[in-house]
């Protein structure tokens, strides 16, 4: 018999669909809706969670719970998932929320789905302790940006918090970045790890940056899952931690895969590929392929040096390179180490970040301070 969650009464249910808490039975429905639910734009990328969507959701957060709408056929034809972790927000550890996986097909009660899924969100508000959220939308995705920043359909009101840019390098560009003398790289051990994470917390940490602790990294880690110590290199100088870099490959649990492209695109994709092999730039696989990637991770470079972080980036790709794998790293539209990562061919796409918050976390999504934030990409 089919496990059936518990169903949010505060619309009447309508008989073409139901809105409800998804239960571990949900999971291959689940899959297969992201599987069929690209982000628009030139590329159609589906962001995928195989084996399991539960067990993908550890890397978000400590308190995962989605919401799924169920068709009388009992196809999954919506989601959204809530989660929160501990992050530094205004240069204090606190409950962080994230709204994600967001996902609604063209159905004749779509509006009401939505506003089904905005009151499981403000329920499981109530019940949690993170006061704002953090939300990105992709810049293809006007419709659901318009939708969202209206605060419509008892949805959170959002503050855009600017632009995200994610680049995904080919190791071969690691040859247009410089060699500064002064600076040492090295694998981490487990040894280093209490000190890669009193590294990252503190003062001086990016808006937003998650506080981890030793048991999320590792292969049965959390918010690491998959991250062991010896992914993540360390830039020294004069034997003093300096930066960090995580190398992030989540295959077994999160994938990107191609479900087409644009016309225009579709046509070009064999003459940039081929240009592409010269030009230091990652091919674009065929429709129906994953695109294998590393995730950058952890990068904080002391002082936001953007030397120092060119020569990490550098040996980052080395290591890409050793895996024959192209590395993906996002940053802010004010991180300082952006103009770095524009001067090397890449493929690259834009996104926003949001504050997400109702009325009990207006106060505190007003007073984000200045701080350039960080988004984990690796959690999204």
């Amino acid at each position: 018999m089919k496990q059936v969650g518990k169903a949010i009464d505060s619309v009447p249910v309508l008989d073409l669909h139901t809105v409800r808490e998804a239960v571990p039975g949900d999971d291959a429905s689940i899959r297969a809706l992201l599987r069929r639910s690209p982000m628009p734009g030139d590329i159609r990328m589906a962001f995928t969670r195989e084996p399991s969507f539960f067990a993908s959701l550890e890397v978000e957060g400590k308190a995962g719970r989605a919401a799924v709408a169920e068709a009388l056929d009992g196809a999954i034809r919506g989601l959204i998932v809530r989660n929160e972790k501990e992050a530094w927000v205004n240069g204090n550890p606190m409950p962080l929320g994230y709204l994600s996986g967001l996902r609604v097909e063209p159905i004749p009660d779509r509006v009401v789905v939505l506003r089904r899924g905005a009151d499981f969100i403000r329920r499981c508000h109530g019940e949690g302790r993170a006061r704002i959220y953090l939300q990105t939308v992709t810049e293809g995705n006007r419709k659901a940006a318009a939708l969202l920043s209206a605060g419509r359909l008892g949805m959170p009101r959002l503050k855009d918090l600017g632009g995200l840019h994610t680049f995904l390098l080919s190791p071969s560009v690691s040859r247009k970045l410089p060699n500064l003398l002064g600076y040492e790289v090295r694998a981490a051990s487990r040894n280093d790890i209490p000190e890669v994470i009193a590294f990252l917390g503190g003062e001086g940490a990016r808006q937003f940056f998650p506080c981890y602790r030793p048991e999320d990294f590792g292969p049965r880690g959390g918010l690491l899952k998959g991250l062991s110590a010896g992914d993540v290199l360390l830039l020294t100088r004069d034997g003093r931690l300096a930066g960090t870099l995580g190398l992030w490959d989540q295959e077994p649990c999160k994938q990107s895969f191609i479900a087409g492209y644009g016309p225009a695109l579709n046509r070009m994709r064999p003459f940039y590929n081929l240009l592409a092999r010269f030009r230091s730039r990652p091919g674009l696989p065929a429709a129906g392929a994953t695109v294998r990637h590393l995730k950058a991770a952890l990068l904080r470079i002391e002082g936001d040096d953007a030397g120092a972080f060119a020569v990490l980036l550098k040996h980052a790709l080395w290591k890409a390179r050793e895996r024959s794998l192209p590395l993906a790293i996002m940053v802010h539209e004010r991180d300082p180490f952006l103009p770095v990562l524009r001067a090397l061919p890449s493929v690259a796409y834009a996104s926003r970040l949001f504050a997400a918050y109702f009325e009990d976390g207006r106060e505190l999504a007003e007073s984000l301070d200045g701080l350039v934030p960080y988004v984990e990409l690796g959690a999204l």
